[in-house]
């Protein structure tokens, strides 16, 4: 396994990791995921491929950039094309789930030439809070979580660090963004654990941007091949913006997963991996 740190666009240190070789694969989490969300995917395909993860600025083992505006969706998709040129790939095959599918498709209209293929998991490219949970209270749910962290800072600090943890917060956290019957205990409680040891600033600032972003004008201009998948009991970005993305992107394959959540990738990795795998036999990776 190669490790390593490079400078961003802007200066901020950026962690990566590869193993394996031959055809790049590039995976691309969510906010204030980590590499634990794609471990089933780096397992089976590093012996066949050249798996890569990164860790985006204010994630993980990355640095946080001098400015908490630069927390924003373009600015993870240049570290995304940091992290290539400084591995040397002409070329690289994207995955990306929930947040990573705006990364990519922001990644899309930076460095087409690039792009082999995208293989986006469930992710919404605009507001992610105008039907999260089927609902638009999720907006003020945010707008009040930014007001604690703006007016009461210590207070929400402290909440934070304690909540998420708890019984309850991960109750909430597992029965909204998993299929608890599907997913391993452990695979939820990395990310659980994962999720609360970022800073809040990482979850709030690219959260703000997320809800400003619009990459639905960049759909219809990809021209690499790309397969869609989505789990049909999301609760976070439900089904239909799969099926949106689906006919958007010209020519782009789909496979709607019955009884999957969110994290489609850890509730059904076998199921997932081998559609990946199919449809990466069926392009041209050139």
């Amino acid at each position: 396994m190669e490790q390593g740190y490079i400078t961003s666009i802007d200066g901020t240190t950026i962690f990566y990791q590869t193993q394996g070789s031959g055809f790049p694969i590039v995976f691309c989490y969510g906010v204030t995921c980590g590499p634990w969300h794609f471990h089933y995917q780096w397992e089976y395909f590093k012996s066949k491929y050249k798996v890569i993860m990164l860790d985006y600025r204010g994630h993980n083992r990355s640095g946080m950039p001098s400015n908490y505006s630069e927390l924003t969706i373009r600015k993870c998709a240049e570290d995304v094309r940091a992290v290539l040129n400084h591995l040397g790939c002409e070329k690289a095959i994207c995955v990306g789930h929930s947040m990573g599918v705006a990364v990519l498709v922001e990644l899309s209209s930076i460095i087409p030439e690039k792009l082999s293929g995208l293989v986006l998991i469930c992710g919404k490219v605009d507001n992610p809070f105008e039907s999260m949970f089927r609902s638009k209270f999720s907006q003020v749910g945010f707008e009040v979580l930014k007001w604690g962290y703006l007016n009461t800072p210590r207070i929400f600090n402290l909440i934070y660090r304690r909540v998420l943890p708890s019984k309850l917060g991960h109750s909430l956290i597992s029965t909204l963004g998993f299929n608890k019957a599907l997913s391993q205990a452990d695979d939820i409680q990395t990310y659980i654990e994962g999720v609360s040891r970022h800073p809040p600033e990482t979850l709030l600032y690219l959260l703000q941007n997320y809800a400003k972003y619009d990459g639905k004008p960049l759909l219809g201009k990809i021209k690499c091949p790309t397969l869609i998948i989505g789990g049909e009991n999301d609760l976070i970005t439900p089904i239909e913006h799969q099926d949106f993305l689906a006919k958007a992107i010209p020519n782009a394959e789909y496979v709607k997963i019955p009884y999957a959540s969110h994290c489609t990738q850890l509730d059904m990795p076998e199921f997932v991996n081998l559609k990946l795998e199919q449809w990466l036999e069926r392009i041209n990776l050139s």
